[in-house]
């Protein structure tokens, strides 16, 4: 009864920090997954490069390698009003949907318009029951049969999507970001300044804390001194005059002797 435990799960936090690599080559530039466009497609239909935009971490390459394949074909089908729409949601592969940007999955392919760019999210669950989500973007106006393929980025020659992202950081809203609230959160840096900024402002305010609390602390001393201390000055003047007091009754003393000396004198 009364233990009490302090839980301090940062403090030694530091003390874990290490490099792991240590060649430049072994930095992760480029993205896992790139996109194509079949040579033969008689259309304008471009595809965007994929962005991973949710994943486990650390992510598993073998499994990414095995969803992949040969390469995850989708075939567009050009719909009478001029829409169109890629693979349909049963006709994929095992393990891959078309989810929502909450990661839903949808019953259908979504429906993309001609002529306009059309943002598109594949995931895909391995056995290990981890979900992996692509985001990509179609546009231009493709035909029927043109097909559009994603493929595992083995080599990731030529491709530094990934240093890109890194580099975004620095002005990309990170920190802080409401998931319902348009453009909220802010960056690293601007984070890093508010942080210092708050931390001098405490500061500032701590010292005219003190200064204050300095002052008043002064004037209830002054004001207990006035009352209470011993000023040497004064005792000194009041030593002075209580001697001189001292003095004077001594001659008053001394006076009275000699007169009573002389009245017994008389009568003798």
């Amino acid at each position: 009864a009364g233990d009490k435990f302090t839980l301090q799960p940062t403090r030694r936090g530091a003390t874990d920090i290490s490099a792991i690599l240590d060649q430049a080559d072994q930095l992760a530039f480029a993205s896992p997954v790139r996109a194509e466009s079949d040579l033969q497609n008689a259309g304008t239909g471009a595809i965007s490069q994929p962005d991973m935009v949710s994943a486990p971490s650390p992510i598993d390459l073998a499994e990414l390698n095995a969803a992949f394949g040969n390469g995850l074909e989708m075939t567009a089908t050009v719909n009478a009003d001029g829409s169109y729409t890629l693979t349909d949601a049963g006709s994929l592969p095992a393990g891959w949907s078309y989810v929502d940007e909450k990661g839903n999955p949808l019953a259908t392919a979504p429906t993309l318009q001609s002529g306009n760019s059309n943002s598109v999210r594949l995931a895909y669950t391995g056995a290990s029951g981890e979900t992996y989500q692509f985001d990509f973007s179609v546009s231009g106006r493709p035909q029927t049969g043109d097909s559009f393929s994603l493929t595992f980025n083995q080599s990731g020659v030529s491709d530094n999507r990934n240093a890109l992202k890194l580099a975004d950081l620095q002005s990309k809203q990170t920190v802080g970001v409401d998931g319902s609230v348009a453009g909220s959160g802010f960056s690293f840096t601007d984070g890093y300044g508010e942080l210092v900024e708050r931390v001098g402002t405490l500061t500032a305010q701590a010292r005219m804390d003190n200064e204050a609390t300095g002052a008043i602390l002064k004037q209830a001393t002054d004001n207990r001194d006035s009352l209470s201390a011993v000023n040497l000055d004064e005792e000194a003047a009041n030593l002075i005059k209580f001697e001189q007091y001292y003095n004077a009754s001594a001659q008053i003393i001394q006076v009275a002797r000699s007169l009573f000396d002389t009245l017994i004198s008389s009568f003798r």
